[in-house]
């Protein structure tokens, strides 16, 4: 069998290092629970009963379309593990139909006045404490709040906030199992800001370090490229990208705005705008990192979105 590298390890020297430090922050552990699936309910539309009627409303699809007659009469081969599997599926919407719960204030809510939702993080914070003591509460639970990459980071806080203070408030404490999600994580610099912002929560509700956990959701990756789309790392530094070892012509760029992937052919002349980039004729994109011309081409493919102008 032949190979192209005689000795791949000998590219790699710094790996062992690399790999004693990976060890030193990340140890091996059991995996511990982790739930089925994560139930996301409109803030508007969720109340201390959604848990219990949504529970509800699957033991009865279930008795309606999978009758334990129908199960019974499946072939030998299966009947015991049918019979099993139903009687263990009808206990687990009975006892716990939700093992994760967010209640969403992004977009399965979407955008509303200030004062309407404080009112319905309000609403939220008292089911979660009834919930609480009515033991209906998921074992996770949490909320979604609104990105940071829409622009008003301070809208997204403030729920949290307002929610965050009711529960503890009503409930005398933070019940166990809290998640908040952050979605549409753009920036980097997101997560460390939001971090920054639970921390002084903890402070000020009298939390331990590190009770308030957040997971993050990477919903819009950018693509890296493919077959006729390659990315160049010069796009993201700025210009020039990167060249060929045996060209100076540019690589092909994919827009980083642009949710297509679109290419930006090389010859597309700097600094050209579009209508989908910006509103001002003349103004660069602002993906591109060129200055802009006076007068955009007609049809020309935008250098930041690849889109015609």
């Amino acid at each position: 069998m032949r190979v192209t590298l005689a000795d791949p390890l000998a590219l790699i020297p710094g790996f062992e290092e690399t790999r004693r430090e990976q060890m030193a922050r990340y140890p091996q552990t059991e995996p511990g629970w982790q739930p089925v699936h994560t139930v996301y309910v409109p803030a508007d539309r969720f109340d201390a009963t959604t848990i219990t009627a949504w529970g509800g409303t699957a033991l009865d699809m279930l008795r309606r379309y999978v009758r334990v007659k129908e199960v019974n009469r499946s072939s030998d081969t299966f009947s015991p593990i049918s019979k099993a599997l139903h009687e263990r599926v009808t206990a687990k919407l009975d006892a716990e139909p939700v093992e994760d719960l967010r209640i969403d204030f992004e977009d399965g809510y979407g955008f509303r006045p200030g004062e309407e939702e404080d009112e319905h993080a309000v609403r939220a914070a008292e089911a979660v404490a009834t919930m609480h003591v009515d033991g209906t509460l998921p074992r996770r639970w949490g909320l979604r709040v609104k990105s940071f990459a829409d622009g008003d980071p301070g809208r997204s806080v403030r729920t949290l906030d307002v929610f965050l203070t009711g529960v503890v408030e009503r409930a005398g404490q933070l019940p166990p199992g809290f998640v908040a999600t952050f979605p549409k994580v753009l920036m980097r610099a997101y997560l460390g800001q939001f971090a920054d912002c639970l921390k002084a929560l903890e402070g000020g509700l009298g939390l331990e370090e590190g009770t308030l956990r957040f997971e993050m959701q990477v919903e819009a990756p950018r693509r890296s490229g493919s077959s006729t789309r390659t990315w160049s790392p010069g796009w993201a530094a700025g210009w020039p990208p990167r060249t060929s070892a045996s060209s100076t012509t540019p690589r092909a760029a994919v827009c980083r705005r642009s949710s297509s992937g679109s290419t930006i052919p090389p010859a597309t002349t700097p600094g050209t705008s579009c209508r989908r980039c910006s509103p001002e004729p003349g103004s660069s994109c602002p993906t591109a990192r060129w200055p802009p011309l006076p007068s955009p081409t007609t049809g020309t493919p935008c250098r930041g979105c690849g889109s015609a102008t």
